[in-house]
């Protein structure tokens, strides 16, 4: 046993707190590290989980088709028609209708999305073409052009329908209302579309029809806060 002289002191106790701010920086550089690559994984695990949404204008039944559960302003130029589109998205305006999840992967997803508004554009314009539709008067013209609900749901089924073709599935589509937008796309075809197809009489007999929705889908509803907005806490995005 001996004394420390004084300078040996100093050096020590310096060498001793020098250590303490070297192991708290290193340890502070890998929690950081930790917590970002946790966050990363997160973010990786999240995005492979995409999902269609259907909504409905309020006034006009317009219809948009959105990735997002929030929607921006650019998703108004799915309207072609530039006199029809509203000039700004008014978010208390367009209410959810549909939300479909249980995608693989979001080559999938898109499939469904670009699909979907192919239909409907084909739709519309089968509407609007018809002779007995441009004899019209303009201000009668314009509501029917605009409501596009009932084509956008049973483009959507057929759309489903095909798309499980022999290959096993789990879709999950969640419903606003009770089960009538469910039954509104189980029509064999939009009203107005075939009129328009096959005359006023033959017509409105087709679309009474109904086709059953495919196997391997489960229907469930989806659950809105204040009858607009996307609550339920399974649907992520």
């Amino acid at each position: 046993f001996r004394y420390w002289s004084g300078e040996e002191l100093r050096n020590y106790t310096c060498c001793g707190i020098l250590a303490d701010i070297i192991t708290f920086i290193l340890v502070t550089v890998f929690a950081n590290a930790a917590h970002t690559a946790a966050a990363h994984t997160h973010t990786m695990t999240t995005a492979r989980q995409p999902a269609v949404y259907l909504y409905r204008h309020i006034q006009t039944s317009q219809v948009l088709v959105s990735f997002r559960k929030g929607m921006k302003s650019k998703i108004l130029n799915q309207i072609l028609d530039q006199t029809a589109r509203p000039p700004r998205l008014r978010k208390d305006h367009w209410m959810p209708v549909v939300a479909i999840t249980g995608f693989k992967d979001v080559r999938s997803a898109q499939s469904i999305h670009d699909a979907l508004l192919e239909r409907l554009r084909k739709r519309q314009q089968c509407k609007q073409n018809s002779p007995d539709h441009l004899a019209l008067p303009k201000r009668l013209r314009t509501p029917v052009e605009q409501n596009q609900l009932s084509e956008a749901l049973v483009s959507l089924r057929e759309i489903v329908q095909r798309f499980l073709e022999n290959k096993p599935s789990k879709l999950k589509i969640r419903w606003d209302g009770d089960n009538i937008f469910y039954n509104m796309a189980k029509s064999k075809e939009a009203e107005a579309v075939a009129v328009a197809r096959y005359g006023k009489e033959e017509g409105k007999v087709y679309a009474k029809e109904e086709v059953d929705w495919p196997d391997g889908i489960k229907h469930t509803t989806l659950v809105l806060k204040r009858g607009r907005t996307i609550e339920d806490y399974k649907i992520k995005y």
